[in-house]
């Protein structure tokens, strides 16, 4: 058994992405061989430290492959910050920080987190908890699910998953995604309730290349328009069908289409 105090992670040959050059790490390390010239890598009494983030626990990595692999993992973050994630996942929709327990095996990852996550859209940070699976293979991480859910959250938080559109007031609910980031578009799905009625949309939104792109249609259900959208606007309920298409998160320069089909009440 070897114990190690304040090793920098970057210097580490079974870590992968692009860890900041001053993250360190104590903890105690034994070796186990695996059958197909393998071995096992058992940390214990981890603490990690990098810009943003702090991590306790424990986990299992097996060398020997093409690349490691994550066997087991149960890691307490508080906090982790979304920058240092992407360095593994590739582009997210949000920045900010995440607290909570990260537990699995078998190369899947279960997670209960608190995030606080922060748009430019939104003045301020915004708390959502999120659960969900991801998968970590020798390829990368494959998000299985992410749920996020929503307690009077700003609409504007949403413009990642629905940029260019003039949203105002709060919003509760749920939005589901799963995909690779870095190497597929998210598949997302969402369920909110907002200006007294409902929202449900589902679709892709692509961060594999430069500009992000997006692809959903949905459904409103009661809602007042005058609760959620700026200008103001007379004061009518929608209901009907809504299709969003195209590329960029900046209205000023973004490509985009929006086709709205229904009725109004009031």
């Amino acid at each position: 058994t070897l114990t190690a105090t304040r090793a920098r992670v970057a210097d580490l040959p079974w870590v992968r992405g692009e860890v900041p050059e001053d993250a360190t790490g104590s903890f105690r390390l034994a070796l186990e061989p695996r059958p197909g010239d393998r071995t096992a890598l058992r940390m214990t009494d981890l603490a990690l430290s990098a810009p943003g983030s702090s991590a306790t626990g424990s986990m299992v990595a097996i060398l020997g492959g093409e690349s490691p692999i994550l066997e087991s993992i149960d890691v307490r973050v508080d906090p982790l910050s979304l920058d240092l994630v992407e360095a593994f996942t590739g582009p997210l929709p949000y920045g900010g920080q995440v607290s909570g327990q990260i537990q699995g095996g078998g190369g899947e990852i279960e997670f209960d987190l608190r995030g606080e996550l922060v748009t430019s859209a939104a003045a301020e940070p915004f708390v959502t908890d999120l659960t969900g699976q991801v998968r970590v293979t020798e390829a990368g991480v494959e998000i299985r699910t992410v749920t996020a859910g929503l307690d009077q959250v700003p609409l504007a938080a949403l413009e990642a998953l629905a940029p260019g559109l003039p949203l105002r007031g709060m919003v509760s609910g749920s939005i589901r995604m799963n995909g690779s980031p870095d190497a597929a578009p998210l598949t997302v799905d969402i369920r909110l309730e907002a200006g007294g009625g409902v929202i449900t949309a589902n679709g892709i939104v692509d961060l594999t290349g430069s500009t992000p792109s997006y692809d959903l249609s949905g459904r409103l259900a009661g809602v007042d328009l005058r609760q959620v959208t700026e200008p103001s606007v007379p004061p009518v309920q929608l209901h009907g069908e809504f299709e969003l298409e195209g590329s960029g998160t900046d209205p000023t320069t973004a490509d985009a289409r929006l086709l709205a089909r229904g009725a109004f009440t009031g």
